[in-house]
Order: structure tokens, then C-alpha cells, then sequence
């Protein structure tokens, strides 16, 4: 069972499958006319008061908001959903995801959640405000690019590897819109499968969005899906290197990003993209998008080892000490 009185939900929650993930509207902490938020005893605990919207994607709007209780007011953002979207699963994916690396130390990599509650009908959730800027801003801006970017790919490799091998977590959604970086500092060494990590970085990085994430059971197929719609109930998860593997290709597919770095890094990062036959490196610089790439790794036998998490890591390693 999974506790949520944190957030003044007295419902069992469980991941055995995505029906464990449901929880009634009218069993969720209600905000009424005046913002306020009540939980099922009627006490008002937060107040949220909406600003502008600060981005609108296809299932959800994330809209900035002072959000105030006992501790005092805060910025926070709230996620709505868009098309009768039921964003409480999603909500408890993030918990579970920040929980899981929270443990390792890594708690500024997933934002924290501070209410799932129904409004006129719908659930929303509200979360930690991060104040920073998309990697891509990073990237053209930096004078050594291509450190940043494999400091980037680094403190990623070592999430999803906690993720993947802990919970069995896919993202399925990774790509470079998709994670954040904080100005803030981190240094912390962590124990990956024996092998001790050093991670020391003048940023942090953070994973949005797990509207998309599966988590799989001991046979590593999908026993919540939190997109049926794309991606079967069959669906392996995690597949290896899946994650990797779009995000990689969503920044490798900006020209001005390839440009910035050197001729060594760029003949590296293509290199990664060559997988006997297949040269999907070719492929992303003739696209400006990136939809292709969910084609391919729909595919059931779709796996990646290149990158897979550890050993893309260690190649990193290798490549900063160049």
C-alpha cells in the first residue's frame, strides 16, 4: 500500500495495475468557489490562487499559483488536464518516481507534489515551482557546450538507472522539452549496482511529465499503463535504452545544437546512433521532429544497449576525461 495523508487523501493506493491508480473524484480533497482546498473531514488546509499559464500541452495546462497554508505562501504550479484527461495517475507516478530517488539522495530530480484534489469535475495536481530553464536554452548559451550537454546525459543516466532497476519505470516520453535545469549546485556519490558514482555539477536537472510512463512487473511487461492508447498493455517496460534513445534524438535533431559542439563530439553522438544496418542518424537530422522515433521503439522487440543507462554512464565518464 502506498500512503497519500500527506496529501489529506485517506484512500489505499497500489501499483499492482492501473486500476489501483483510480481514485474516486469524490474521495479527493475538493477546492471550492474561493480557491480553498478541503479534504473529506471539511477542513481547508491550502488555498490556491491562480496566475498565467505558464504552458499548454496536449493533456494538460501547467498554470502558475500562490499556494498558501499554515507554513506560509509559495509560488507553486498546477497542472489541469485538457480533454477530460484523469491526471491522477500521473500525479502519483511523479510521488513514486521522487520517492524512489529521494532515497539515493536525488531529490531535486523530480519536482515535489504538494496536493492531488478535484476542481469543477476534474483532478489537477500542484507542484514544486522551478525556477531555471529548459537544457536547449543551456546549450546555446554555455561556452563549453559539449561538457554541459554530457553532464546533462549524466545525472539522466543515473536517474533512469535507479528508476529502471528499482521500480521498473519507463518514461517513455523523455526529450529535451521534457526535463529542466535548476542553477544549483550537486555533489553526491551514489552506489550504482556496486560500482560508486560521483555526480558534481554546477546545475541540477529535474525529469517532468510522466503522463506517459509505464511501470512493469517482475516479467518487465507493463502492469500500469498510463497511455493505452499508444502503447499496449503488452508493452515491455522498461525496454533498454527506450528512454535514451528519444531523448538523445530530440536534442541531436536542433541543428544550432549540433553546430555548437565539437567535430569529435558530433562524430560520437552519431556514432551512437548507428546500430549495424541502421543509421538512424541520418534519420534525425532529416527531421524536424521527433515522432519517428516512438514508431520505432513501439516495436515490442524494440531494445537499445548502447544506451542503456550504465553503459552510456560509463562512456560518459570515459569522454569527460578526455
Amino acid at each position: 500500500m502506498f500512503s497519500l495523508e500527506h496529501l489529506h487523501i485517506y484512500t489505499p493506493i497500489h501499483f499492482k495495475n492501473n486500476k489501483g491508480l483510480s481514485i474516486p473524484l469524490d474521495e479527493l480533497p475538493q477546492q471550492d468557489k474561493k480557491g480553498y482546498l478541503v479534504d473529506l473531514n471539511k477542513n481547508a488546509f491550502a488555498r490556491i490562487e491562480y496566475g498565467s499559464v505558464a504552458f499548454e500541452g496536449g493533456y494538460g495546462t501547467l498554470q502558475m499559483c500562490e499556494r498558501t497554508d499554515l507554513s506560509g505562501s509559495k509560488q507553486a504550479i498546477v497542472k489541469i488536464p485538457r480533454h477530460g484527461a484523469d491526471l491522477g495517475p500521473e500525479c502519483l507516478i511523479q510521488i513514486l518516481a521522487r520517492d524512489t530517488l529521494s532515497e539515493k539522495g536525488l531529490e531535486w530530480a523530480v519536482p515535489t507534489v504538494y496536493d492531488l484534489f478535484a476542481r469543477g469535475g476534474e483532478i489537477c495536481f500542484s507542484m514544486e515551482f522551478i525556477k531555471g530553464d529548459f537544457p536547449y536554452v543551456y546549450l546555446q548559451e554555455v561556452e563549453t557546450p559539449a561538457l554541459f550537454f554530457f553532464q546533462v546525459l549524466e545525472q539522466i543516466c543515473v536517474f533512469l538507472h535507479i528508476l529502471e532497476s528499482r521500480i521498473n519505470l519507463d518514461h517513455r516520453d523523455l526529450k529535451a522539452n521534457n526535463i529542466y535545469i535548476r542553477r544549483k549546485s550537486c555533489n553526491v556519490s551514489i552506489d550504482l549496482s556496486g560500482v560508486v558514482h560521483s555526480i558534481n555539477a554546477p546545475f541540477q536537472v529535474i525529469l517532468l511529465d510522466f503522463g506517459f510512463a509505464c511501470l512493469g512487473n517482475e516479467k518487465r511487461i507493463s502492469k500500469i499503463n498510463l497511455d493505452t492508447n499508444a502503447f499496449s498493455n503488452l508493452d515491455p517496460c522498461p525496454k533498454e535504452g527506450r528512454d535514451l534513445f528519444h531523448l538523445i534524438s530530440s536534442f541531436w535533431s536542433i541543428p544550432s545544437i549540433r553546430n555548437r559542439m565539437p567535430a569529435w563530439v558530433q562524430e560520437e553522438i552519431d556514432s551512437w546512433f548507428m546500430d549495424g544496418k541502421r543509421n538512424f542518424s541520418k534519420v534525425i537530422k532529416n527531421h524536424k521532429d521527433i515522432e519517428w522515433t516512438y514508431l520505432v521503439t513501439q516495436d515490442p522487440s524494440f531494445t537499445y544497449p548502447i544506451l542503456s543507462p550504465l553503459r552510456l554512464l560509463k562512456r560518459i565518464q570515459q569522454l569527460k576525461d578526455k
